[in-house]
């Protein structure tokens, strides 16, 4: 009995993520040219600037290894890395995810709101993105702490972290998807977003698994990089809550409607 409940239940998280994959790939496909232009949005003025910094942050760290007093550069060139992609990439990111939702609820986009929207999500984008940061940077310090400790219980504690994380890393995903799709406050957002990885760990798994698959296809040639990843990834992304969020709408089995 109980393992029938328990494949069911498996089976069903499976079909949310297998329905995602599929539902973002129809639209991909069906709005091709948009999709396309979402994609090379976000790549330009997105993930270049960031790029262009992180390749500055490891010529410095090099520098480093011959000249150690330029420690102090590699840290600023650190910092300027995730000021870079709070205070700019984030916003890009919650505008490209905001278009691909108009397309899925088939209100469509001009090009002139791919920009607008930085604006228009730029506050929200920016106060989620750096708490989600700060909560991110906090357990990955606690976990390089615990790990090189001399005491193996503490060493053990690591375990926890790295549970904190990959959990951490899997809410994430919903993170923009919550920003364009539900006006609410920032903590709310973030409440929320931890919430639904929390109540939903085998779909959220599953989709970040597919998430890091995609992008390795994406990164190895670099063309599907700035023509297919964000417009499938925004669209995986936001189906993906669509389908979790239906689950709290339904009724139980038995109750009156």
């Amino acid at each position: 009995m109980a393992f029938g409940w328990i494949g069911k239940v498996i089976g069903t998280e499976f079909g949310r993520a297998g329905r995602s994959i599929v539902q973002a790939v129809r639209l991909f496909y069906d709005y091709m040219g948009l999709s396309v232009l979402v994609s090379v949005f976000w790549y330009g003025l997105g993930f270049l600037p960031v790029q262009f910094f992180v390749e500055l942050t490891r010529v410095v760290a090099q520098r480093v290894q011959e000249e150690p007093q330029l420690v102090g550069s590699m840290v600023i060139a650190g910092l300027t890395v995730a000021l870079v992609t709070i205070l700019w990439a984030a916003p890009v990111t919650a505008s490209a995810y905001a278009a691909v939702y108009s397309l899925i609820t088939q209100e469509g986009f001009y090009v002139r709101d791919l920009f607008l929207g930085i604006g228009r999500y730029y506050k929200k984008a920016v106060a989620t993105s750096a708490i989600a940061f700060v909560v991110l940077a906090v357990l990955l310090a606690n976990l390089w702490f615990y790990i090189n400790n001399p005491s193996a219980v503490l060493r053990w504690i690591s375990i926890l972290f790295l549970y904190l994380i990959a959990f951490w890393i899997m809410g994430i995903q919903y993170l923009f998807p919550f920003v364009v799709q539900q006006d609410v406050g920032v903590l709310k957002t973030l409440q929320r977003t931890a919430l639904v990885a929390l109540d939903n760990v085998i779909v959220s798994f599953l989709l970040t698994l597919a998430g890091a698959v995609f992008l390795v296809v994406c990164l190895i040639p670099l063309v599907p990089m700035v023509l297919l990843y964000m417009g499938f990834t925004a669209a995986l992304h936001n189906f993906a809550l669509r389908e979790i969020l239906k689950k709290y709408d339904d009724p139980p089995p038995g109750a009156a409607v």
